[in-house]
């Protein structure tokens, strides 16, 4: 996921929204212009192919790093930034396990039934963490993934909005809200995971779920000596 801004904020008018198509192909131009002959900007949340088995990045990294500690994806995938090895690193220690992102397959005619995703490695001990997938972290006929970047290495066109209060911020809020779920639909672009289709369209769960750092208490499973009562 390449993420770029522009040099500075666009302004309140109608002119700046007919500013950001030509803004964006420009970028692409550059993007181009700093990749390999066969290397391509691609418009999609979600690299269709992320995590699987074969070798979908150049050049081969070793999976299984210390920082995401992923079967699928190596460390190197995400930018060397001390900020984000560091908020894997967090949302991992305060929930006690790796994040779990489960999306349901898509079951066509000849979805072998019932599917149990065969890039998962039971047999990994490499990290505490690989035993999550032995302790149920994975769902029938669901796609398991198990880390930051299947998340937030989505991509989208986002717009900052800056209030000038608490009170038009709430305002503003308010009337965003219906429009939401309108524009997730019109813009649904994330139907692959792993190489897998699923059953779903838009990359919203995943983003929530790659940085939900809440205890297993916290989300409400069956714990034998509860700290809290919920």
């Amino acid at each position: 996921m390449l993420e770029a801004t522009p040099g500075k904020p666009w302004g309140i008018g109608f002119k700046d929204l007919l500013k950001v198509e030509s803004d964006m192909k420009r970028r692409r131009v550059i993007a181009k212009n700093h990749m390999a002959p066969n290397e391509y900007p691609i418009t999609l949340t979600t690299f269709p192919r992320l995590g699987t088995k074969d070798d979908f990045y150049t050049p081969n990294y070793p999976l299984s790093g210390g920082a995401l500690r992923s079967q699928f994806v190596p460390d190197e995938i995400a930018n060397p930034h001390i900020r984000f090895p560091t908020l894997a690193a967090n949302i991992r220690q305060r929930r006690g396990r790796k994040v779990e992102l489960n999306v349901p397959v898509f079951r066509d005619t000849n979805t072998p039934w019932p599917f149990n995703d065969p890039t998962v490695n039971y047999d990994l001990h490499t990290w505490p963490e690989d035993s999550d997938v032995r302790n149920g972290a994975v769902k029938k006929g669901h796609v398991y993934m198990d880390a930051m970047a299947f998340g937030m290495g989505s991509c989208c066109l986002q717009i900052t909005f800056q209030c000038m209060n608490i009170n038009e911020g709430r305002k503003l809020y308010d009337q965003l809200s219906p429009l939401g779920p309108i524009l997730l639909a019109l813009t649904a672009a994330t139907p692959i995971y792993k190489g897998f289709l699923v059953d779903t369209d838009v990359r919203w769960n995943q983003i929530s779920g790659a940085v939900d750092c809440r205890t297993a208490e916290e989300l409400g499973e069956k714990m034998e000596n509860p700290k809290i009562s919920l």
